[in-house]
């Protein structure tokens, strides 16, 4: 019993239930519209009140100019803390950043001083830098960079990232940005971000799906490949990699033998590349700090 009303407490605290007597001393619980968000969206609840809390903070100067700002909110939170950041690049990329680009940095809370103390070594105030914005905005600009370029090798190479985990980031996104749909759906103050988000994965989709676009990372593979490949039911690296290159002859047309074993040659190798990547990552996070 201590158990239950200590999560209730908990749940309270956060906004995200309320618990009130009726007139024959019941104790009646409700859930908050927050509440109803984050079962809809399937929010962290620790981290919900943090969601909302930035989503309404966006509000107030949302930048439209493109899609930097929208990227930043749909950022998944959980790569954060693998992700390790290049700050002389990230110092580079966000140098690189439009007048405008640069406001939303400001707003988000990135600081071009503080990247610049960073990258040359110098002490930085732990209460002016908050880690875990600037480990985001990092992500959020591989994100862009992959949507501008549209080529997880060119991304890969610029950031010094495996395909594996830039793969990973984007369906990560696109799933993250599917959660704000539906938690915004029950925040009527949101109801705004509701609907750019809706156009912002829209056009996400029409530019081509994680899948689709993780298929033109194989050497040969052009768009129109990578089309034929889909709609014949091969749409992961992993599909590829265990097919037998007589039966991808048989399911896509004007494909000759050499360059079927050529194409499952090449997802094994990315397939084990991307297993590698994964388990140095594990490590990573099994590993004691010092």
């Amino acid at each position: 019993m201590k158990c239950i009303k200590k999560e209730i407490d908990h749940l309270n605290k956060l906004g995200l239930l309320t618990n009130n007597m009726d007139k024959n001393g019941t104790c009646i619980l409700r859930s908050t519209d927050l509440g109803k968000a984050t079962l809809k969206g399937c929010v962290n609840i620790d981290l919900s009140p943090y969601v909302y809390k930035q989503l309404k903070k966006a509000l107030e100067a949302m930048c439209l100019v493109n899609e930097l700002h929208l990227l930043y909110l749909v950022t998944p939170l959980d790569p954060i803390e693998i992700v390790r950041v290049d700050w002389m690049l990230f110092y580079k990329r966000v140098d690189k950043l439009s007048e405008v680009e640069l406001k939303v940095c400001e707003f988000v809370g990135i600081s071009q001083n503080l990247l610049c103390k960073k990258v040359t070594g110098l002490r930085v105030s732990k209460g002016n830098f908050d880690e875990f914005i600037y480990k985001r905005f990092y992500l959020t600009l591989i994100v862009q960079e992959i949507l501008i370029s549209k080529s997880l090798m060119n991304v890969a190479n610029l950031f010094n990232e495996t395909r594996g985990f830039l793969q990973n980031l984007l369906s990560s996104t696109l799933a993250f940005m599917s959660l704000m749909i539906h938690f915004t759906e029950e925040l009527s103050d949101l109801w705004t971000l509701k609907l750019l988000f809706q156009a912002l994965s829209s056009r996400v989709t029409n530019l081509r799906n994680a899948e689709l676009i993780a298929l033109m990372e194989i050497p040969g593979v052009k768009q129109a490949r990578a089309n034929q490949l889909f709609k014949a039911g091969y749409r992961t690296i992993q599909h590829l990699a265990h097919t037998d290159p007589m039966t991808l002859v048989k399911k896509v047309e004007r494909l000759s033998l050499r360059h079927a074993n050529l194409i499952v040659s090449s997802a094994k190798m990315i397939l084990k590349e991307k297993i590698e990547s994964l388990r140095e990552e594990a490590d990573e996070i099994e590993a004691i700090p010092n």
